[in-house]
């Protein structure tokens, strides 16, 4: 199974609310990041925060996925909170699909906010991520979004995101006076709707034994990023689980796929595999859970069958293959079966555990019958003495008889023909129903090859016998080799229906003469590795015991044979018998390949006329197409006695044809692989008849017609108009091709091809036969095997005849030599009938009947999803006399031209902005609730504007090239090189061939260059001006073309080179493919990577690379002036190039990452300059008129003398004039914006995108139009004055009864302009017993614009004289809409505000208020109005007074809260048992006898 290689880049933008998991109430996230099978990638930490930014991007390339490996391969993300000394801890996880994410638009999710669970709380929400992340493949470019799309909100809409033109407009000015207020950053709340998955495994059974004697299996679920597992159930086959596994579910869906796997335990050892639910996933199964939840979400009890590989059949490398690190092989055998059922249904709280199942209903059975019926075995590979056939359906297998060697690879079975039956009980849904495997087995009763049949195969109830391809059991590449063929009828279905079906055995040598007809036509791009002086072809067909061999050879790669071969065979009544017929070709009587084509295939009929079917059949040796035929084949079949003539005969399929030219200017050919000198080229159009070409020339060779030119360039350009000729037989499927050559003419060494189709040109042929011929076309050429397995197409549409049109019957009544410029008069204007007006009444009265009519069709809609008493209410209908209609249309055309007004006073980007958002929307309406529209209209261009790029100009979500073609004056063809690795039409390169094909009626060449040679006989000169005069009353009345099949364009283009600017305007760099790492120490020493950082910068080149610029400036390289550390570079460059058309004809854009010792390639563009010349509109008809200006120069110059001539030169000079008029005119040029793809040339995905554009003008043009200016948004500085006044009911500690207060804040990285962050604090507020602190602190931030994040962290902390300050509580405020504020003011004021607090250790407790004001001013204002930090000099706007409470050394001992009872109850508690043991010691060893009465002396 091919594996395909896809690049994944994750950029992690922040989370917000993440779960405190240090004691400090905080924590130091940073995220781990694990995309398929490639190494894991970790982010930077961010200390002390629960909401932090990372903004950084990290890309995985190199990975190269299978279809299974596509469908389970996910991108698991995890946040975890770092701690130095012990074990990092788990915050969340989210996992995304990467089939998932390929299948949203563009590939990509943007700017999309995650919920983080922990697997061990999965109901509990542990905090959210922003990311943006995209998966691109081969072909695919990565998404783009300009830089002013930025849809992240800081603080939620309270509209809940309704639209303007739905708001009212009391709350469309609220809305506006909102977004003039600072911002507080909330939890995201994005749309999430919950359910419970639950997967309900019952039991399994037929499981093998793949290690020793025993097999211990287990039943591993992946769903939503959670894996949970069986209980391993030890040496059974038939293990019973019933189990029910819950997962919680969150919609949208970002990882659809539900992974069941079964294996098999080993002790010490890793697990080994046994199969996968289902073998090969996709998104249309019941273990997607989209399409699950379309299915009502319920998946009933199923059986679903296990395959794989036995163990003696694995290859080393299996278990790895089969999970995504190699190649996924198909499955060779049956490996078991699970009943397991799927449900999916919301649910308010899902929960995550494993729980015993209850009752099930086992699905029903159904007796099938099984007959094998086996005749013989062909090209069967080390096999010898005997074999039989062994068929398995599931666990039962059932063998045939053996069967005898014939001869070398050939057994026939003893009996000739061997019957046998069996019934098997199978599940009665056919979905539930194993593969049949049908194996080969040797006299060892070992397998030696296989074929594998869905139990629901037509094949499995065709009563006939037919050949069967068996495969080899070793896997080679990605495919599977062909060991042998096998006659047999294989028979599989209800036993009601195959026991009817009788039991007859088809019996052999029953043979019947035929006469086998074989229409071979021609054939197309034979020998991938010779041009049409090296080849020589003849061909020999082999059916049954006839072999004929061709008695003319043909010199050409895409011979005509119009041939009819009759052969007179006797053959097997029963074709399934019959060996295939076979179409060998050789080129210098060596072997090319052949062409198989199966007797069963052919049509045969009893008739003498049988129309053939004409297909397409490729040539092929060792599985590569060496050539195309296109073959029909009859079979008439003969009665016994029937007298046949034995000889072979020849004729003719068509003799008429129709006769056409063929046009075909050749421009030039662009990108060869390897220059070429003294180039050829080469164009042919094989014929059928040598007689049918007229007015040839000297190169006429053979039965092809052939033209060569062989210019000097490195990359040859040729401008040459060449005539062929073409006959055209009826069926437009056998239309011949326009083939070309190129090498060069001191050798062969290297040789190019390429063949263009000519059916879409064939007269007469309409759109649908033409799609039906191309769909059919392109399937044979991508398929690579025999086309009998596509359908040929269906051409039953007749194809009109070829009727020239109103010109061309013009044009054969005053026919002009084909070297001039075609009559082209603009079609008249139809004159439109001025319909009747009809009355009010009239209108009224026809609407009322079409809504009658109307509500007839909903009844009847809905009687067919049977409702049938539906009832319509009737529709109000609105009628309006004209001057209704015309008041309101006068109304709507006042508004818009205000509007319009109002927009031509705003800039040029936010104009067209503006006109895409309102004109084109038609809101009209709703704008004019807003009273004062002027200043309406001003915040909104101001909102467009903010922080984003002044691009001035449209925009083009992709490739200009995809516009530019469009209008290009001729075709681009591929070009292939012709080598010994080619096949098909040969070994595609990146060369083109610019030029253009076009079909003429013969009959009209022929009359035109008739009377062209004789009015060159005949005319005077007087008819010749007269021609001339008419000639340039065509060219005005048709605006002066761009004519490609006019020589008058050759002419003028050979005659000069074109000098031109190459204007290069570079925006940024989008989604670079990462070149380093930017890794922290503690990630470095622990062996993590994060490949997240390049240091790009750009290199402009014009022509080829390395060529000598003279004195012109054809390179630019900037490497001193790389952007550090980003993927996403702003360069906001310009260049300018001098260019030499056709020699530089390229321009290439490179961007290299800036490194320590070499710079690196991350990737380039090649724009062809040629095509920005000739298929921009303005410039191609500049182009046009320079050329016709050119040609009546020169043809003035040769009437200088001519008499009789004032009236034509007159004309000429007026055509002279009104062309340089024109010529002068393109002052202007607009060229939208693209985005082009960066490759690199050992890379086969996309490496980054560039936003660019780029202007070709021709120097005179150049000195007209200025360059373009990049307007980058100027840095601002600005000073944030901040005062913290006053706290609020800040939560006590509840040990000391009291709190210790002070505020810290902090200012972005983003917005400080030093790349780090900046913290202040206020002093602390000791011993607050109520939760109230005062401070009057002001602090100072400075502040620069355009940033990314302008936020500032407040924190109220509980001062700790030993160790970290907790937090108490914290808050987020973004100056996202202060900014926009700011670019219409000089100052920004915030009156004295309570900011709430929360903590993320308690999400749900009140933390109190901290009340703040703010004032934001420029920095020149600042400087001249400077305030000093806390209470400090100078101390203005406002004065601040120093607090008294809550400062001093009683405030600070009645903060640090020393609890005396308690210390004295401790004491006491610790003293009092001291002091008890001390007296009881003393009492007991000091003074034993101190407590006993005293006896008096004797």
């Amino acid at each position: 199974m091919k594996k395909n290689e896809y690049l994944v880049q994750i950029a992690v933008i922040e989370a917000r609310d993440l779960v405190a998991k240090d004691s400090s109430g905080s924590s130091d996230p940073f995220v781990k990041i694990t995309v398929g099978n490639l190494p894991t990638q970790v982010s930077t930490a961010k200390m002390k925060a629960t909401t932090a930014v990372f903004n950084q991007n990290f890309t995985f390339e190199g990975l190269k996925m299978s279809d299974v490996d596509f469908e389970n391969f996910e991108a698991k993300i995890e946040v975890y909170d770092q701690n130095q000394f012990f074990q990092n801890e788990l915050i969340g996880i989210h996992s995304i699909g990467l089939a998932t994410l390929y299948r949203n638009p563009s590939h990509e999710i943007y700017n999309s906010w995650l919920r983080l669970t922990n697997p061990k709380e999965v109901n509990k929400v542990q905090g959210y991520i922003l990311i943006s992340a995209y998966i691109i493949g081969q072909n695919d470019a990565p998404p783009v979004h300009d830089a002013n799309e930025n849809n992240v909100e800081d603080e939620p809409d309270p509209f809940g995101g309704v639209p303007d033109d739905q708001l009212t407009g009391e709350q469309l000015q609220q809305r506006r006076e909102n977004q003039k207020k600072i911002a507080m950053v909330c939890k995201p709340m994005p749309y999430t709707k919950l359910a419970q998955l639950m997967v309900n495994i019952v039991k399994a059974e037929d499981l093998p034994i793949l290690n020793g004697t025993t097999i211990d299996s287990f039943i591993s679920v992946r769903a939503n990023g959670i894996t949970q597992i069986t209980s391993v159930l030890k040496n059974q086959q038939k293990p019973q689980y019933r189990v029910r596994m819950m997962f919680p579910i969150n919609f949208p869906l970002q990882n659809d796929k539900i992974i069941i796997r079964v294996w098999d335990k080993r002790v010490c050892m890793a697990d080994t595999f046994i199969g996968q639910i289902p073998e090969f996933p996709s998104e249309n199964d019941f273990f997607n859970m989209t399409y699950l939840q379309s299915k009502g979400g319920v998946l009933p009890f199923r059986w679903f069958s296990l395959y794989g590989i036995p163990m003696n059949e694995r290859p080393s490398t299996y278990e790895s293959n089969v999970l995504g690190y190699k190649k996924n092989p198909r499955g060779t055998c049956y490996m078991g079966r699970v009943l397991l059922s799927l449900n999916l249904t919301p649910s308010e709280k899902p929960e995550k555990l494993v729980q015993p199942l209850g009752i099930y209903r086992e699905p029903s059975i159904d007796k099938y019958m099984l007959r094998l019926d086996t005749y013989e075995v062909n090209q069967a590979k080390d096999l010898d003495e005997f074999i039989f056939i062994r068929v398995r359906v599931g666990k039962e297998y059932f063998d045939s008889s053996e069967a005898d060697c014939k001869s070398p690879g050939q057994f026939v079975w003893r009996n000739k023909v061997i019957l046998k039956a069996w019934e098997i009980e199978v599940p009665k849904n056919p979905s539930e129903q194993t593969d049949l495997f049908v194996e080969l087995m040797n006299k060892e009763k070992k397998r030696v090859a296989y074929i594998r049949m869905p139990a629901t195969s037509p094949d499995l109830t065709n009563d006939k016998p037919q050949w069967y391809e068996f495969k080899d059991l070793k896997l080679k590449g990605d495919q599977e080799g062909v060991h042998s063929y096998v006659l047999m009828n294989l028979l599989f279905g209800q036993i009601n229906i195959i026991s009817q079906i009788p039991k007859i055995i088809v019996k052999k040598n029953m043979v019947l003469p035929y006469i086998c007809k074989i229409y071979l036509y021609c054939g197309f791009d034979f020998c991938p590795d010779k041009v049409h002086s090296e080849i020589l072809l003849s061909y020999e067909i082999r059916i049954a015991n006839q072999v004929y061999k061709s008695e003319q050879n043909k010199n050409s790669k895409n011979p005509i044979w119009n041939q009819c071969i009759r052969i007179p065979v006797s053959m097997e009544q029963n074709l399934e018998f019959v060996s295939n017929l076979v179409l060998s070709f050789f080129n210098h009587q060596e072997p090319i390949g052949q062409a198989n084509v199966s007797a069963i295939n052919c049509r045969v009929s009893e008739d003498d006329q049988i129309d053939p079917i004409y297909q397409i059949f490729h040539i092929l040796q060792n599985g590569k197409s060496k050539g195309r035929i296109i073959l029909g084949v009859t079979l008439q079949r003969k009665k016994k006695n029937d007298k046949i003539d034995p000889k072979i005969n020849i004729s003719e399929i068509f003799t008429q044809f129709k006769e056409y030219k063929l046009l075909f200017p050749v421009y030039a050919i662009r990108q060869l692989p390897k220059k070429l000198r003294k180039a050829q080229l080469f164009a042919r159009i094989s014929n059928p008849n040598q007689d049918s070409v007229v007015n040839v020339d000297s190169y006429l060779q053979g039965d092809e017609e052939e033209t060569r030119f062989s210019p000097g360039y490195n990359d040859p350009n040729f401008l040459q108009l060449l005539i062929l000729d073409i006959q055209l037989p009826e069926n437009p499927l056998l239309m011949p091709q326009l083939n070309v050559e190129i090498y060069s003419k001191e050798g062969l060494a290297q040789k190019y091809y390429f063949s263009v189709p000519l059916y879409n040109l064939y007269p007469g042929l309409d759109q649908k036969t033409y799609n039906k011929l191309n769909a059919y076309y392109y399937a044979t050429l991508q398929s690579g095997m025999l086309s009998a397995n596509i359908p040929p197409p269906d051409l039953s549409t007749q194809i009109q005849e070829d009727q020239p049109d109103e010109n061309e019957q013009e044009e054969q009544e005053e026919p002009k030599t084909i070297f001039t410029k075609k009559s082209i008069k603009p079609s008249t204007k139809e004159k439109q009938s001025t319909k009747s007006k009809q009355s009010t009444k009239q209108k009224s009265e026809v609407l009322a009947q079409a809504l009658e009519k109307s509500s007839d069709v909903i009844k009847k809609r809905m009687r067919t999803r049977g409702i049938e008493n539906a009832y319509v209410q009737d529709e109000i209908v609105l009628v309006l006399d004209d001057e209704d209609v015309l008041r309101e249309q006068l109304i709507k055309k006042e508004k818009q031209a205000k509007l319009t007004k109002l927009l031509k006073t705003l800039p040029k980007p936010l104009n067209t902005e503006l006109n895409k958002q309102f004109l084109k929307k038609a809101i009209l309406e709703q704008i004019f609730k807003v009273q004062d529209l002027e200043a309406y209209f001003t915040e909104r261009a101001i909102e467009l504007s903010d922080d984003g790029i002044d691009y001035g100009r449209s925009i083009i979500k992709g490739q200009y090239d995809t516009e530019i073609q469009k209008c290009l004056p001729f075709q681009r063809y591929k070009i292939y090189e012709l080598n010994k690795n080619g096949s098909g039409l040969g070994q595609e390169t990146s060369a083109i061939l610019k030029a253009d094909v076009k079909l003429i009626n013969i009959t009209t060449f022929k009359q035109t260059v008739k009377q062209s040679q004789q009015n060159e006989e005949k005319k005077t000169k007087k008819s010749e001006l007269l021609e001339k005069a008419e000639y340039v009353k065509r060219l005005r009345s048709a605006d002066y073309p761009f004519d490609f099949f006019d020589p008058v364009f050759h002419d003028y283009l050979k005659q000069q080179q074109f000098r031109c600017k190459v204007r290069v305007y570079i925006y940024r760099g989008l989604s670079l493919a990462a070149q380093s790492e930017n890794i922290d120490a503690y990630h470095y020493m622990a062996g993590e990577q994060s490949r997240n950082s390049a240091n790009p910068y750009l290199e402009i080149e014009v022509g080829e690379p390395g060529a000598d610029p003279g004195e012109f400036v054809k390179k630019v390289s900037d490497p001193d002036k790389f952007i550090p550390n980003t993927l996403n570079p702003t360069f906001l460059r310009s260049f300018e190039l001098d260019a030499i058309l056709p020699q530089d004809c390229f321009l290439h854009i490179r961007v290299f990452n800036k490194g320590g010792l070499t710079n690196k390639l991350i990737g380039a563009v090649k724009i062809d300059i040629e095509d920005r010349l000739m298929g921009e509109k303005k410039l191609k008809s500049r182009l046009s008129c320079e050329a016709y200006k050119d040609y009546f120069l020169n043809d003035l110059e040769r009437l200088k003398y001519t008499e009789n001539a004032d009236d034509i030169k007159l004309s000429y000079q007026a055509e002279i004039a009104n062309l340089t008029q024109k010529i002068e005119s393109i002052t202007t040029l607009e060229i939208p914006v693209e985005y082009q793809q960066l490759r690199h040339p050992d890379k086969l995905v996309s490496q980054g995108q560039l936003e660019m554009f780029v202007e070709v003008l021709p120097l005179e043009v150049s000195r007209l139009i200025p360059p373009a200016l990049l307007v980058e948004r100027l840095p601002q500085e600005y000073e944030v004055r901040l005062i913290v006044w006053e706290t609020f009911n800040i939560p006590l500690n509840p040990v000391k009864k009291a709190v210790d207060i002070f505020v810290r804040c902090v200012m972005d990285s983003s917005a400080t302009g030093t790349g780090s962050e900046i913290g202040k604090e206020t002093d602390t507020h000791m011993g607050s017993t109520d939760g109230n602190g005062e401070f009057n602190w002001r602090m100072k931030f400075n502040f620069k614009t355009p940033c990314q994040f302008p936020r500032m962290k407040i924190s109220v902390h509980d001062f700790s004289v030993f160790g970290a300050s907790p937090i108490i509580g914290e808050a987020t405020i973004s100056l996202k809409r202060v900014l926009t504020v700011m670019k219409t003011q000089a100052i920004y004021e915030m009156a004295p505000t309570q900011i709430k607090l929360s903590s993320a250790k308690e999400p749900d407790a009140e933390k109190g208020t901290v009340m703040l004001q703010m004032t934001i001013l420029q920095k020149s204002m600042a400087e001249a109005k400077p305030v000093g930090e806390g209470q400090e000099e100078p101390n203005i706007d406002p004065f601040l007074k120093k607090p008294t409470e809550g400062r001093g050394l009683g405030a600070f001992f009645k903060g640090i809260g020393i609890p005396w009872g308690m210390i004295c109850k401790q004491a006491c508690m610790i003293l009092l048992p001291m002091i008890i043991s001390a007296l009881v010691s003393f009492i007991l060893f000091v003074k034993p006898g101190i407590l006993m009465p005293q006896t008096p002396a004797a």
